[in-house]
């Protein structure tokens, strides 16, 4: 879920530096499957149905919008998506529940389909970025000066198969790592400090079976000591179809909480 960072899809966030991880189906399954929508509820040992996210998706497997909801099914935030040339153009935030203004997001493109900028404007952050590329790879996110909110520009490494290695913030002393496995999915993500490798934020490894995400092991300290680590996992299970069925996070051995996923299909 967006509110409680739980996974699926696998995208490097432009801020956070960790792969983006949504509580819904791979693209692929989505279009195999011809879902319509996909809606996921939000359970725990003292209340259920509290809040719940809906998907929708156009027939070519495209997420076209997204909705939190409460267990009155009062909207609470709503996204919409809007494409051309097959290319996320914008994206409208309709918060409802924080009460920000609409946020509308724009995306440019290259000749080779990448992102070359966005710009965010409305609510109560507003800013833009410019990707730069060396050999179709992104190497640079410049920030624009001015803005509502303060970023720094992001410098990224690629290992001998251009995959993402590193990513350095060095304004704010932050280091991503990504390592991946056999078959080129991530299997690791650390955060931790530039000038200090003792300084430890956020470690994450991942394992898959028969070619879905199954498990996710998490060590995380919001202050960096790498000694008070607090971990925990999430674990993945799915439709006989290869649609994702539930997300269950895992504390102490025990189930603090788990979402369950229904579809509709064209």
């Amino acid at each position: 879920m967006k509110l409680y960072a739980l996974l699926i899809f696998s995208i490097v966030l432009e801020i956070s530096g960790f792969a983006q991880f949504l509580p819904c189906s791979d693209s692929a399954a989505v279009r195999k499957n011809k879902v319509k929508t996909s809606s996921s509820y939000f359970f725990n040992e003292t209340f259920n149905n509290d809040l719940g996210e809906i998907w929708t998706y156009d027939k070519k497997g495209r997420m076209t919008s997204y909705e939190l909801i409460d267990s009155k099914d009062t909207s609470k935030d709503i996204e919409i998506y809007f494409y051309e040339n097959n290319l996320l153009a914008e994206e409208w935030h309709i918060g409802t529940w924080q009460k920000y203004d609409t946020i509308r997001t724009k995306y440019k493109y290259n000749s080779n389909n990448q992102i070359l900028s966005k710009t965010v404007n409305g609510g109560w952050c507003s800013y833009s970025f410019e990707c730069i590329y060396e050999n179709d790879l992104l190497t640079n996110r410049v920030y624009e000066e001015g803005g509502n909110c303060s970023y720094d520009d992001d410098s990224l490494v690629y290992d001998s198969e251009k995959r993402l290695q590193k990513k350095l913030n060095i304004a704010k002393n932050f280091l991503f790592s990504y390592t991946y496995d056999s078959e080129g999915r991530i299997s690791s993500e650390k955060k931790s400090g530039i000038s200090d490798p003792n300084i430890v934020y956020h470690i994450a490894n991942y394992f898959y079976l028969d070619g879905k995400l199954v498990t996710e092991e998490i060590a995380s300290s919001k202050t960096g000591n790498k000694e008070r680590l607090k971990k925990y996992q999430f674990n993945y299970y799915y439709y006989d179809n290869g649609l994702l069925k539930e997300i269950r996070r895992i504390d102490n051995g025990k189930t603090s909480y788990y979402n369950k996923l229904t579809y509709t299909f064209y």
